[in-house]
């Protein structure tokens, strides 16, 4: 085929750059050649090459100008290029290349180099051949299983572990939950998708047990239901150890001496809500007004040392309800519950939490700071809305 002809066919491309232009020519040059082997591509990629870069010379020498180009270069254009010729293939079934054989092909194929070669010739050439394609890690692999059989089972239940999907604890199901607000049926739903990666709603029941006091630890009435300061307290840091165990580790043993939880507390109440048909046995039980306490842990530190700190405090994501009760708020039910509290933080004691067999101890440190103006002139005494609690000031 000439270099007219090339000419020809880059002009009829429909391409204004020369990149586009060449890229159409070798297209065509491997159509009319049956497009061969890989070494017969590789001819005649070179070949365009040597064209591409005598045209672009010459073409910068005739100054861009179709004309003086084709004038001043026509014995170049008319003479020959040979291309590599293909021999014509036979009928009968299509040769495909050896990834594309089945495996019964690929024995067949192989037959001859597995006779005539011994095995540790083949690894050794697998080795080399896996060094030159940049695959150091997977050539000593395959030499150390060569080496020792007994170790290729051991690769491979690594290999089935590695791929093997994880299913998701109870814990972080639970917080899955939390985090997106799902209810049971949402959970369900998710989970019929990829059961092997999210646990049974089961599970996730048991792990919300844990996040509870024990049963004999709930105090309920008729009206009202309520949790000791010390069992909330303790469970609080538990869960929260629990969560910080890699932080922990990290601590000294004389930090782990200081570890000190900050709280704040309060309580506050709600009226006007709807009254149901819901039968007392008390005469003044009513549930159209909840009086509730709780408490909120802001920070857990070791000296000046944060190891936790609270990321919504003024949330009631981390609030922890001591006492829920169906009754008014007033003075003197203000006063009584912050009577009640002050006790149980007079008498509270230090956590005590077991981890990996070293006992922690944990001190607490509790606010009374979840109030209102209510609250505040109930408790300091303060009979009008229009004097200071603190400096009593009119």
């Amino acid at each position: 085929m000439s270099r007219e002809k090339f000419l020809e066919i880059m002009k009829n491309s429909g391409h204004q750059k020369l990149q586009y232009q060449i890229q159409t020519l070798q297209k065509e040059i491997e159509k009319r050649t049956g497009y061969g082997t890989d070494s017969q591509k590789l001819q005649i990629s070179r070949m365009i090459s040597r064209f591409q870069s005598e045209y672009k010379t010459r073409w910068e020498k005739a100054h861009r100008m179709e004309e003086r180009f084709i004038k001043d270069n026509t014995n170049w254009l008319k003479s020959k290029v040979c291309l590599p010729s293909v021999t014509e293939q036979l009928g009968g079934r299509p040769k495909i290349s050896f990834e594309e054989s089945t495996e019964r092909m690929k024995r067949q194929k192989t037959k001859n180099l597995r006779k005539s070669t011994s095995l540790p010739q083949l690894v050794f050439a697998t080795q080399m051949k896996l060094r030159a394609s940049g695959q150091t890690d997977t050539s000593k692999l395959v030499g150390e299983i060569v080496s020792d059989p007994s170790s290729a089972q051991k690769y491979i239940n690594s290999y089935k572990q590695s791929i093997e999907t994880k299913s998701m604890s109870g814990d972080d199901a639970v917080a899955l939950i939390v985090d997106a607000q799902l209810s049971r049926h949402q959970y369900n739903i998710i989970r019929s998708k990829a059961p092997k990666i999210y646990p049974s709603y089961k599970i996730v029941q048991e792990a919300k047990k844990q996040c509870y006091p024990q049963p004999n630890k709930i105090y309920i009435t008729e009206t009202s239901v309520h949790v000791d300061l010390q069992t909330i307290l303790d469970l609080t840091i538990d869960r929260l150890i629990i969560t910080l165990k890699d932080v922990i580790h990290t601590l000294s043993s004389n930090e782990l001496k200081k570890l000190c939880l900050i709280s704040k507390w309060g309580f506050d109440g709600s009226s006007g809500h709807s009254s149901y048909k819901q039968a007392f046995y008390g005469i003044e039980a009513d549930d159209s007004a909840v009086f509730i306490t709780c408490i909120v842990p802001l920070r857990l530190q070791s000296g000046s040392k944060v190891v936790w700190q609270n990321p919504r405090p003024g949330s009631t994501r981390y609030c922890r309800p001591l006492k829920i009760a169906f009754m008014k708020e007033n003075t003197r039910v203000s006063i009584d519950e912050k009577k009640r509290m002050d006790e149980q933080i007079l008498n509270l004691e230090k956590s005590s939490i077991l981890l990996d067999e070293n006992t922690l101890v944990i001190k607490h440190n509790l606010t009374f700071t979840m109030i209102d103006g209510t609250v505040c002139n109930a408790v300091t005494g303060s009979t009008s809305t229009q004097k200071c609690y603190i400096c009593n000031a009119t």
